[in-house]
């Protein structure tokens, strides 16, 4: 058997060998063990020569050869992110992943996750964002990266659901006068439920303020309510603290 070593690629070439005609990665396997120092990607290098034009332009042409090279598609999905195309990102970096197990070798993937996490974050797609976080802390779940960007797309998908339900509340107060369907519904909604519902909404997405204007207001209709008082009681607390705490750190530094 012949083994001849080579690079593969126009650009971010790869060291691999052909091994009967057929070129294998030794991204995971190297021969020797060598450490390079690689400063070509620093920001001020980067923008003097244009390096993202650049990548991008080759590696288009490398997949205009090979349109299933899955290296190339992980590299330009990665580059059309830091260029701020990210429609166009998203369906290069979502191709790679789908190729990638077609290439045993390739060990970008959980990089190439990553960079679709933040480019669905970008774009507003929170949902799709949480669903390639999950799959990316499934299969490697020691990466650090991976668990960050899930808490990241949870977080930015439960102020999405927050919002959704804020809209909820506000309409079905709207509707509420002039709803005439055979069943009866809640006649307490339109008065001070919806207002507890905005307000646990406020305290969701850490407006305390309007939180307490909102409990008060439904506390004003329905006074017999303990509940709407505690939670009222509890913002207080905590208003409190942080004014005595801001107090402590102001007064310490002085």
């Amino acid at each position: 058997m012949k083994y001849q070593f080579r690079f593969k690629g126009r650009i971010h070439e790869q060291i691999g060998r052909d091994v009967n005609g057929v070129f294998t990665s030794l991204y995971d396997h190297p021969v020797v063990r060598i450490r390079l120092s690689h400063n070509g990607y620093l920001p001020e290098i980067m923008t003097a020569k244009q390096k993202l034009e650049r990548n991008t332009r080759l590696l288009r042409m490398q997949l205009a050869e090979e349109p299933d090279d899955v290296p190339s598609l992980g590299f330009l999905g990665r580059e059309l992110y830091f260029s701020g195309r990210l429609e166009e990102s998203v369906q290069m970096l979502s191709r790679c992943e789908e190729l990638a197990p077609t290439c045993p070798d390739y060990a970008r993937l959980p990089e190439v996750r990553v960079h679709l996490v933040r480019a669905l974050l970008n774009l507003g797609l929170a949902q799709e964002a949480v669903a390639v976080a999950i799959r990316s802390v499934q299969a490697n779940p020691e990466y650090p990266n991976a668990w960050f960007e899930l808490a990241r797309a949870q977080s930015s998908y439960a102020l999405t659901l927050l919002r959704r339900a804020r809209d909820g509340f506000t309409v079905a107060k709207e509707v509420s006068p002039s709803y005439s369907g055979l069943v009866n519904f809640d006649k307490e909604i339109p008065t001070w439920k919806y207002k507890v519902g905005l307000a646990n909404v406020s305290i969701g997405m850490g407006d305390l303020a309007q939180a307490c204007d909102l409990y008060q207001q439904a506390l004003e209709i329905f006074p017999q309510n303990g509940g709407i008082q505690s939670q009222i009681e509890k913002i207080e607390e905590q208003a409190r603290y942080v004014l005595d705490r801001r107090i402590k750190i102001n007064s310490e530094a002085k």
